[in-house]
Order: C-alpha cells, then structure tokens, then sequence
C-alpha cells in the first residue's frame, strides 16, 4: 500500500507512515523498538540474567574459545559494567536467580555440573551443590517463592542428550529421580500462569529441532501439597 509522507517527515526523510489499518492498535510511545548499547565483546552460548535492576551476561564463547567474563548492564546509564568473572569459563550455561545472587549452572567444555552464583549486592562468587549430572545447553527458571528448575541438555562432545528434570529448593539440594518428559537440549525455559514451559529445541545430539511445547508445575508447591 502506497504511504504519504508525514508533515514531520516530509522534506527530511524517505520514510512516511502507512495510514493505521482499521481494528490494528496504535504503537505507543513506550512501546517502539531502542537498540541499547552492545556487549563489549561479540559472545553466544552464555546467560542472559535479569536481577537487581540490571541485565548480567555470564560466561560464553567467543571466536577464541570459551570466556568467564561477566558483564552487568545499567539501562539507566545504557552502559556495561565489568564484574567478576565466573570461577571457570564455560559456555551453553543454564542461567536463573537464587536470592540476591546471579547463578549459571552447567556448561561446556568438558561438560560441568558446577553451580556458581555471584552475589550482585557484593561482587563475590560461590557456589551451589552440583547439579545431579552435568549437562549443557540445558534449560533453568526461577519459580515465585524461589525454587528453581533445571531441564534436559546434552553433553561436550554432542553425542548424548541428557535428560534431567531436577530442581532446587532454596537451602536443600538439588532432586534426583525425575526425567524432562521430551528430553532435548537448546532451549530456554519460561514462566507462563505459574508453569516452566519449553518450547523447541533439539531431540537428538547436535541439534534436529522440534515444534514441541510442554511445561512443569512449580515441584516445591506440589511437594508443600502431600
């Protein structure tokens, strides 16, 4: 559909605005897309964590192998922040929020069940029992009241999936016992009404990526519930 420039934009830009389609809602000033300021350095495989009012990027790989930087971002400076590294570099972490604390869980190379967590508060790092088998590229997510559930993975050398369901009540260990009901690896978790859901990821070591969705309830409710 062909668009006409905007008094706003006339004369400065090639852009104009389409004319809003009936029954479409109007984008709201707080709801248009801000590029923020880029990592310091180009990174995957790591944590992305939400804590304290800032974003901390945790462990990862570069071009060169895998990093324990640990980066925390300031959206009211729009700036990146250097904290302490991760004990040991690691990337395809599992990351989720303990308390005060940042907490990456897992990862490669050689594969790990190490947890460590740094207290964003005080910059210190300690760690968490180990999980109950090590595993990366696995999935984690903070439920409210603080209990947390770690999913699936694969191991280092990308010829296993693994397929723990474990999770951890603040002040206890982790659970044995459980299996992910589809187990595979390369996926994040997400909280939706209450439930840990996992949507995607890979059945098989390496990737070979599904559609399936499935979810978990919140074990230490259930566990509060007998």
């Amino acid at each position: 559909m062909a668009c006409r420039p905007t008094p706003a934009a006339a004369g400065r830009s090639p852009f104009c605005r389409e004319p809003r389609r009936p029954g479409l809602p109007r984008r709201r000033p707080h709801q248009r897309r801000r590029q923020r300021a880029s990592l310091p350095a180009r990174l995957g495989g790591h944590a992305l964590i939400a804590a304290n009012g800032k974003l901390f990027a945790i462990g990862g790989n570069t071009a060169s192998g895998e990093v324990a930087a640990a980066e925390a971002f300031d959206p009211t400076s729009n700036s990146w922040t250097v904290v302490p590294s991760l004990p040991t570099p690691r990337n395809h972490v599992s990351g989720f929020v303990v308390g005060g604390t940042v907490c990456v869980a897992g990862g490669r190379y050689p594969t790990t069940a190490r947890v460590d967590c740094l207290d964003v508060a005080h910059s210190t790092w300690s760690r968490l029992p180990d999980l109950p088998r090590a595993t990366s590229g696995g999935g984690a997510v903070t439920f409210l009241g603080g209990s947390v559930v770690l999913l699936g993975g694969q191991n280092a050398g990308e010829t296993a999936i693994v397929d723990q369901f474990t999770h951890l009540t603040p002040g206890s260990g982790w659970s044995t016992g459980e299996t992910m009901l589809v187990p595979r690896h390369g996926f994040e978790l997400a909280l939706y009404e209450g439930r840990a859901w996992a949507c995607g990821g890979g059945i098989a070591p390496g990737l070979h990526p599904v559609a399936t969705c499935t979810s978990v309830g919140n074990p230490a409710a259930a566990n509060r519930g007998k």
